[in-house]
């Protein structure tokens, strides 16, 4: 009696190798462009984190300047305000000196009678 082969088995491996005798060559330039792929993707799964690193100390940087500039606005502002205070003071002062400014003719008039009157006095 013949015995008839495991056909599963047998014919699994028949095909493996039909397989790799037709699609040998394909297969493997297949697998090659695979792992190329597979490599180019994690280089750019890299490459992303490594964006997303930059953009967010770059928008740490962002919110850094903005702080910073707010606190610039917040001084140049009182300083500002300073300047305003001075110049009103000081406008005040010049104000107040013109008001109590005397005439210069004035004082030469009263250089002058203070003059006859020291002339006018006898000699003692």
């Amino acid at each position: 009696m013949k015995k008839k082969p495991n056909n599963t088995v047998e014919n699994l491996g028949g095909l493996k190798q039909i397989r790799e005798i037709i699609f040998g060559e394909a297969q493997v330039s297949l697998q090659a462009q695979i792992d190329e792929l597979k490599q180019e993707n994690n280089n750019l799964r890299q490459l992303l984190n490594q964006q997303e690193k930059n953009i967010n100390k770059a928008s740490t940087n962002i919110e850094d300047l903005k702080s910073k500039a707010k606190s610039s606005d917040t001084t140049q502002s009182k300083t500002n305000e300073d300047i305003e205070k001075l110049k009103a003071d000081f406008e005040a002062k010049i104000k107040e000196l013109k008001l109590s400014k005397i005439d210069k003719n004035h004082i030469g008039q009263a250089f002058i009678e203070w003059g006859m009157k020291v002339k006018q006095e006898p000699d003692s």
